[in-house]
């Protein structure tokens, strides 16, 4: 019996770094209380806008209820988190 003929081998590509980690995440509790950004912006006495563009910056941590900038929601321990974080910042001033 004859062989088949040999395959030829690949040359061995460049080495590449593994993807990146996924940052953890905090889970949102089922019964935390969500603030609607108004309502949140209403207690902090500050514009709605400023709250988004905390959002944005990754400074409060925002979850999506449906589509569009009215469906945004904040949970009430990402805003406690939120005011600790500031409020130590202030202390450490």
């Amino acid at each position: 019996m004859s062989r088949p003929p040999a395959q030829p081998q690949k040359p061995p590509g460049p080495k590449t770094d593994p993807p990146p980690k996924p940052k953890p995440v905090k889970a949102v509790v089922a019964s935390d209380v969500m603030y609607p950004v108004a309502e949140l912006a209403e207690l902090w006495r500050c514009t709605p806008q400023h709250i988004y563009n905390l959002i944005a910056a990754k400074q409060l941590t925002s979850v999506q209820i449906g589509i569009g900038r009215a469906k945004t929601r904040v949970p009430a321990s990402a805003a406690a988190e939120f005011v600790a974080r500031r409020a130590a910042k202030v202390r450490a001033a």
